[in-house]
């Protein structure tokens, strides 16, 4: 993340609830992934609040109840929002207990001022116990900023594909679907081979079969004694049944596979490079980058509303802040090979220095966590690489380069 200074420490807790940034974007991340959809709200702290300082409210899909977009120079401007909240109260009838409330927030641009304000309305028994009624629990609040009022609505939209408000199916809504046919065809192989898996002895034409009294005991110390034409025998499960469950099985396992659920599939056990496991894996990646991507424009916007709410830039754009996600969805490690090579194009001036750390940082051959910055600092505390101070010669060519 790129962030200004003086909101460097936020940034270990945006929600005032001890939630850091890097959790926020996991937890958006997930949500967007099971449900489609969801929204960051940026808001700033009440003056009872132990800091006064802008914190960020995830809304789930389902709490998002209504927007409404205006169109302005051709862009779609979010001008009323609509968001359920359950915050936690003291039980009326036990004060040793706590129970949520529904709670909804209004925030909409004033048609008059164009200033951003925020009501609260608390759901309330009515006359009709069948229909639900909302009161206003305080006068409208403008929200601003030390240079005057906000004139947008500081909430944005998470998707697959952006921040666009329209309602699209989760990305894993096909995978979920497969599952549960997975699950169902599964059941019935259970459920079969429960009662049919182990033989059935059956017995026909058996002796004083009709003063036979209780069960038929059968073991080493039991003989049967039957007439004449009597059979006996094993009753066993025969036909292409259960090999056409485990066969359907076989093929969603495969079908799964193809939508994401590599846990299911077997891995290949030859060598690959990271080239041919990138081609491999493109396709399906596609969809996580474009979600990744959407998330990162998300946060970006919050990032940027946070620093503004409390800098003094003229617009949130004028932030400088960003927010990075990692898109390496597979772990891969680079082959000394390749590790060699780079090295050589790096030696040769073919590459920089950071491209270099960049290729083996994604090979995994850096320490977790560690940047380039952070790397070259700890190599000068070290004295430079090896053989830096000898002019050049020998070992030192490394360190020449």
């Amino acid at each position: 993340m790129d962030v200004p200074d003086r909101i460097r420490e936020d940034l270990k807790d945006v929600t005032l609830a001890g939630v850091s940034a890097e959790m926020f974007a996991l937890h958006a991340t997930r949500e967007v992934m099971t449900a489609g959809r969801g929204g960051v709200l940026v808001d700033m702290a009440g003056p009872d609040a132990p800091e006064q300082r802008p914190y960020w409210v995830w809304y789930r899909a389902e709490d998002i109840l209504d927007w409404r977009t205006t169109r302005r120079g051709g862009d779609a401007v979010l001008t009323m929002l609509v968001l359920r909240e359950w915050p936690e109260e003291p039980d009326p009838k036990d004060a040793s207990s706590i129970v949520q409330v529904e709670q909804r927030r209004l925030v909409e641009l004033d048609p008059a001022t164009g200033a951003c304000t925020v009501t609260l309305y608390r759901k309330v028994e009515g006359p009709d116990p069948k229909k639900t009624e909302f009161k206003a629990i305080g006068p409208p609040v403008i929200l601003q900023r030390p240079g005057g009022p906000l004139t947008f609505v500081p909430f944005t939209f998470l998707g697959p594909t952006g921040t666009s408000p329209d309602i699209s199916k989760p990305p894993l809504l096909d995978l979920v679907e497969v599952n549960l046919a997975h699950y169902r065809g599964s059941a019935d192989l259970k459920h079969g081979l429960h009662y049919a898996s182990l033989p059935t002895p059956w017995v026909s034409g058996m002796a004083g079969a009709d003063k036979q009294q209780g069960p038929l005991e059968i073991g080493s110390g039991r003989a049967w004694i039957l007439e004449t034409g009597g059979q006996a025998g094993m009753l066993e499960v025969a036909g292409p049944g259960f090999g056409a469950i485990r066969t359907d099985l076989q093929d969603m396992q495969k079908m799964m596979a193809t939508l994401g659920a590599r846990l299911l599939e077997e891995q290949s056990s030859t060598a690959e490079t990271m080239g041919a496991v990138g081609m491999r894996h493109a396709g399906e990646h596609a969809t996580l980058r474009t979600i990744a991507g959407a998330v990162e424009q998300a946060l970006t916007m919050a990032l940027q509303w946070h620093a503004w709410w409390t800098g003094t830039e003229a617009m949130p754009a004028q932030t400088k802040a960003s927010f990075e996600l990692n898109k390496d969805f597979f772990a891969v490690r680079a082959t000394p090979d390749e590790v060699r090579m780079a090295m050589l194009a790096w030696q040769s001036g073919g590459i920089s220095m950071r491209t270099f750390y960049d290729r083996i940082q994604r090979g995994g051959w850096t320490r977790e966590g560690v940047s380039f910055e952070d790397e070259l600092a700890e190599i000068a505390r070290e004295g430079g690489p090896p053989g830096a101070d000898d002019g050049g010669d020998g070992d030192g060519a490394v360190g020449a380069a």
